[in-house]
């Protein structure tokens, strides 16, 4: 069987290629898999050493790209060997795009937002590419798509492009739930990809077995939006613990001390300090994500947009008591007692909700 993956791989965001790279994985049970090459012009600006542009806030990004140009070309070089070296991608001509229904059996959008549309456009508009619109005559499934937190509604673009999938599957609950009703349709809440391949696999597949980042312990950051709830989350915990203090992120610096600041770190090294942190703090949905799938303490802090990603998260797994939505949450108890965390319900709940997204997938496919 011939599969087309359509998804957001091509960007310097760490969850978008690493859930490419196990979706692509995942699928290759299946039969013989490619990435659409395609390149959405506003993630492909991740991609860009400076994003030029004639938005108001697109001066600040100018000047933000400028005073980091050196780190952001080396995290940049790493993201595009990664995306060459790792990813089947499958080569076409936009102008030809209808052609490209008689080289696949079976085409499949997911996962990640690319339903979202405050994520893949400026005029926060959908892309009818990651919608599969120039597919008429071939089955079209998702696999853990997700709209982020964007509240949809009966007469959008995205329901009726969505009335032409054989097979629905998205990565929140909450979302799969209205979507389903709205169509009048079963829609699938299954894992995100990254789910399929524990600790162990991981560190096979990407050959961690060597990285040694740190020989301290530390508390490992990661934040697509340092506001102040995570601000305030990392100075309590940085003020009570006597660990080091290290950050992923391509910002030029940051408002509060760390001891090492991992500006151009490539997906590799992203991953290999998450396996070897003593503490996680996050609040993005791959960084809980991760945490949770490698089994480190970990503490999410409730980011300012697109929550239900992680709350439906959480609630899945039975892990809501890591989550902190104010500053009320970071008492003494909690920064003291992060080691005492105990996976083994949420283990089972991740074994059974894996083998539902299995099912779901052999469903898919048959």
């Amino acid at each position: 069987m011939r599969i087309c993956l359509v998804t957001l791989h091509a960007t310097s965001n760490y969850g978008g290629v690493l859930q490419t790279y196990a979706t692509q994985n995942i699928l290759e049970n299946f039969g013989k898999v490619k990435i659409l090459d395609y390149r959405n012009k506003f993630i492909l600006k991740h991609l860009q050493l400076i994003r030029f542009g004639i938005n108001p806030r697109d001066p600040l990004r100018v000047a933000k790209d400028l005073c980091r140009i050196y780190s952001r070309y080396k995290a940049i070089n790493k993201f595009k060997e990664f995306i060459n070296k790792r990813m089947n991608l499958h080569v076409f001509n936009e102008s030809k795009l209808n052609d490209i229904e008689s080289e696949f059996d079976i085409f499949v959008a997911g996962s990640d937002q690319l339903w979202n549309p405050k994520v893949i456009g400026k005029k926060y508009e959908f892309d009818n590419i990651y919608l599969l619109n120039f597919v008429e005559g071939k089955r079209k499934i998702s696999f853990a798509s997700s709209i982020g937190g964007y509240d949809v509604e009966i007469g959008d673009n995205l329901i009726s492009a969505l009335k032409s999938f054989k097979h629905l599957s998205l990565r929140e609950n909450d979302s799969a739930k209205n979507i389903s009703k709205i169509l009048d349709k079963e829609v699938s809440h299954v894992l995100d990809p990254t789910f399929f391949y524990d600790k162990n696999d991981w560190i096979n597949m990407l050959g961690l077995s060597n990285f040694k980042p740190r020989n301290k312990k530390y508390v490992f950051l990661y934040s697509i939006i340092k506001d102040n709830l995570f601000v305030e989350a990392v100075n309590s915990f940085s003020k009570k613990l006597n660990l080091d203090i290290i950050i992923v992120d391509q910002d030029p610096y940051v408002n509060f001390k760390v001891t090492k600041h991992y500006k151009s770190a490539g997906p590799e090294l992203f991953l290999s300090l998450f396996i070897n942190a003593e503490l996680i703090i996050t609040n993005s949905f791959h960084g809980t994500a991760f945490a949770v799938n490698f089994e480190k303490p970990f503490y999410a802090i409730l980011p300012a947009s697109s929550k239900n990603r992680v709350i439906s998260f959480l609630s899945s797994v039975g892990l809501m008591n890591r989550l902190i939505s104010n500053k009320s949450q970071l008492n003494i108890n909690s920064i003291y007692n992060y080691q005492l965390q105990d996976f083994t319900k949420s283990r089972k709940k991740l074994m059974k909700l894996k083998k539902i997204s299995l099912e779901y997938l052999k469903r898919a496919f048959k």
